[in-house]
């Protein structure tokens, strides 16, 4: 009884929203006459890509090859990285169909971070405030990348767990080597190497050499190692190194200051003829400043500065790009730094909450509609 009493305590309230935040997808599928029963529903776009590289490994060429295509832009789909792929390889092993695969591997992940961060972050505490910030991690703005055919849900997942590891400091190869995953896995997942190493920079004082050079091999230098392991699957494929950033190229990226980007997304929310995805921009730059003003609330702790730093590190950077990236995307990548909302008031919580439910919402319809990427 003891036991099944813990159980339900660890995995009950994860399950429990997670089967909430699911049929709401499904629901908004509905809306679009889209059978959210079929696999196929949660996978657009970029998914393509993860599932061609699951079934077929990469390919690289000139876009000189495409009709329209600028014959200087290098195209395939090397721009994409391929711990997910693997992932959907494996069980296509088992005769299962890859896009059944693909959605089953997010949903598992998306149930996992849930469980991740009610037991760690959370502390697996059944109160009022534990529950809201839970219900906020499952619809976290893009919260429908979190069970599409993409790697965002297996990233959340890999990120959390490498951040809790290394704010603790557990085994500093356990942080390294699941944010090496995690950069195996996603192109920002570099970052999280230069959130450690900013981290160790703050701590400089309080580490003795040998310490923080153990902390900066297993750590920093593990997630370039597993970024550098996805160009040498690359490189086994189509014989290149640089096809991840060759790829990406054409989508002219270049530095930009941050409020450049933000600046249209406001205008047009100011406006009142803003998109569900400019909604969410500007919803995130609220949220981004609530969580960075829970960080440094008293009581501080070196997990919620990591946090903080990883959140900063995150949105700024990706705002940063200018070119065409996907900014709402983007915005998804932010969950692993939402435990810090457990320290904001019960009502700003709640607020939070019901306004990232109703873009969660608005944003399911364009996807199932495939007007995102």
């Amino acid at each position: 009884m003891i036991r099944l009493r813990r159980a339900l305590t660890c995995f009950g309230p994860s399950l429990v929203v997670f089967i909430f935040a699911r049929a709401f997808l499904v629901r908004a599928a509905q809306w679009t006459r889209s059978d959210a029963l079929s696999a196929s529903a949660w996978a657009h776009w970029d998914s393509a890509h993860y599932l061609s590289i699951a079934q077929g490994g990469y390919e690289f060429f000139s876009c000189a090859r495409l009709p329209g295509a600028d014959p200087h832009d290098s195209c395939g789909n090397t721009g994409w990285l391929p711990g997910f792929p693997l992932l959907i390889r494996c069980l296509t092993k088992l005769h299962l169909d890859p896009v059944f695969a693909g959605s089953l591997i997010a949903a598992f992940f998306a149930f996992a971070t849930l469980v991740l961060i009610w037991n760690t972050y959370l502390r697996a505490q059944l109160t009022l405030r534990a529950l809201l910030v839970l219900c906020l991690v499952a619809f976290f703005p893009g919260h429908v990348y979190e069970h599409a055919v993409f790697p965002i849900s297996m990233f959340a997942f890999l990120q959390s767990a490498a951040l809790y590891a290394w704010a603790n400091k557990r085994v500093c190869v356990c942080a390294g080597v699941l944010g090496g995953l995690a950069a195996f896995s996603y192109g920002s997942g570099l970052f999280l190497a230069g959130v450690f190493g900013l981290d160790l920079l703050l701590d400089l004082r309080n580490q003795k050499l040998g310490e923080l050079a153990r902390r900066l091999i297993f750590g920093p230098i593990v997630v370039v190692a597993g970024f550098a392991a996805a160009a040498w699957v690359q490189w086994l494929d189509v014989g290149i190194w640089h096809g991840y950033f060759a790829v990406q190229e054409k989508y002219h990226y270049k530095p930009t200051p941050p409020w450049r980007t933000l600046e249209p997304h406001i205008e047009a929310v100011l406006s009142g003829h803003s998109s569900a995805a400019q909604m969410q921009s500007v919803f995130v730059m609220v949220l981004v400043a609530a969580l960075i003003w829970a960080a440094i609330r008293l009581p501080r702790d070196k997990t919620d500065r990591l946090l903080a730093i990883f959140l900063l590190a995150y949105w700024i950077i990706p705002l940063s790009l200018g070119g065409s990236l996907s900014i709402y995307r983007a915005e998804a990548v932010l969950l692993p730094a939402a435990p810090l909302a457990q320290k904001l008031p019960r009502p700003a919580i709640a607020a939070l909450l019901l306004a990232a439910v109703v873009l969660s919402f608005r944003m399911a319809l364009l996807f199932f509609k495939n007007h995102l990427v």
